[in-house]
């Protein structure tokens, strides 16, 4: 089967957390893979395309059918995205470093 994630955020950007932050390190990255508020753990989701069809997953659940790596690679690249958008917006260069 071909997996393509496609990085589809449940809103963690501008979440002031509660509790307690979980993350994982990947390629020199520190990503946010869950978070508590109010007492209630939310874990990061996302969705892939598979064989043409989108499957709504959390990282737990892509972990069990073995799509972690595509997955963690997909939320790489959109913090990298999103991490140039913010240097460019505040007049620095493009070039953004690994986070651990």
């Amino acid at each position: 089967r071909r997996k393509q994630a496609i990085f589809a955020d449940v809103g963690f950007r501008g979440i002031r957390p509660m509790g307690a932050e979980e993350y994982i390190t990947y390629a020199g990255w520190r990503l946010l893979t869950a978070l508590c508020i109010n007492g209630v753990r939310l874990e990061r989701a996302l969705f892939l395309s598979v064989d043409g069809m989108l499957v709504y997953v959390t990282l737990s659940e892509a972990d069990k059918l073995g799509w972690t790596e595509v997955c963690l690679q997909a939320i790489q690249e959109d913090n990298i995205r999103v991490s140039q958008q913010a240097a460019g917006a505040l007049g620095f260069g493009a070039d953004v470093s690994p986070r651990d």
